[in-house]
């Protein structure tokens, strides 16, 4: 939205909330997808907020093929990405959320999973 990741829009709103309020204007429906365990899509920390989960947790962020992970088994990982279902359960109105822990983390490394 801004160009910087952690930074917030200027004039301040909820770029989610709208979202949904646009497109439920529409007869859209919004389903949030999760990708809890994907930190960066490189293998490296480069263009990371300072507030972001592989750098405040570096010790559990790992590179892997093409991509940057968290660690599922650290239980502070499980602890926030609960903290974020919860988050986004409480403040939105969404039919749908899918999580996705799989995409990309196979033998070949050599595509970002949606190809």
């Amino acid at each position: 939205m801004t160009g910087t990741q952690g930074k917030a829009p200027f004039p301040y709103f909820d770029p989610l909330q709208r979202l949904i309020a646009l497109a439920h204007e529409r007869g859209i429906q919004v389903h949030a997808w999760l990708n809890p365990y994907r930190a960066n899509m490189a293998p490296n920390w480069s263009g990371l907020a300072p507030n972001h989960i592989a750098n405040v947790h570096r010790k559990f962020a790992y590179p892997y093929g093409v991509f940057l992970w968290m660690d599922p088994g650290a239980q502070v990982i499980a602890d926030w990405i609960v903290a974020v279902v919860k988050d986004i359960v409480t403040r939105y109105v969404l039919p749908v959320m899918q999580g996705q822990n799989t995409q990309g983390q196979g033998q070949d490394q050599g595509h970002h999973g949606w190809e």
